[in-house]
């Protein structure tokens, strides 16, 4: 990604910190309690993790995990934005380096935890985050001369994979696939059409996946 698209970005995920703090805002007003969607909420936890985990943002990834638990809108927009003003400065640098299989294994120990508390919606975004870092950190890196829209979501970059980069079996494409569109699912709000064993399947086949096909055939 260039500079243009990483400020996009940024500005992306700024919008959506605030539309979810504004959320909060509301429920405070109305009931008294601090409410938001988990799924709103986790999905812009685990895209702002990516994007600090494709910086090398080490700093920003450790002050992100660090207030993970709070479930506070408010200040991952704080943190987006200090990040933002800092990378259009130049001092957060774009390297163009791998994501590391711990960045990714930190949003997985997340999801883990939801789901062990029966947030299986929330947790089912987290994991689809991990493997969608893990695929697009593998056509940028592994394979650079595949063009490719760097906002493509996991069915278009599953297929990028598979059928230009021949990267893994059609087993394996369908497999992604299929959990695919259990992680859209849950970011419609299609609650119903997934359940807790499915996302916890999901979990192993992604931490499986950045093991085998990712952290040793992208460093090949």
């Amino acid at each position: 990604m260039n500079a243009t698209t990483i400020l996009a970005k940024f500005d992306e995920l700024i919008a959506e910190a605030k539309a979810v703090r504004k959320e909060r805002d509301e429920s405070v007003a109305r009931t008294g309690e601090s409410v938001v969607s988990p799924v709103g909420y986790y999905r812009l936890f685990s895209s702002t993790m990516t994007l600090f985990a494709y910086l090398q943002a080490k700093t920003y990834i450790e002050l992100v995990q660090s207030v993970s638990t709070q479930v506070n809108p408010g200040i991952l927009q704080g943190i987006l934005e200090s990040a933002k003003r800092e990378f259009a400065s130049g001092l957060v640098s774009n390297p163009r380096m791998l994501l590391t299989a711990d960045s990714l294994e930190g949003l997985l120990e997340q999801a883990d935890h939801l789901l062990t508390n029966d947030y299986k919606d929330a947790a089912c975004v987290l994991v689809g985050g991990a493997l969608e870092g893990a695929l697009r950190s593998m056509l940028e890196n592994k394979y650079p001369t595949i063009q490719f829209n760097p906002f493509d979501g996991l069915r278009k970059l599953n297929d990028k994979l598979f059928k230009e980069a021949q990267a893994y079996d059609r087993a394996t494409h369908k497999l992604v696939d299929g959990y695919a569109e259990i992680r859209n699912s849950a970011a419609h709000g299609e609650y119903s059409a997934f359940t807790k064993s499915q996302v916890g399947e999901f979990l192993l086949f992604t931490r499986n996946f950045i093991s085998s096909w990712y952290a040793a055939k992208i460093t090949a």
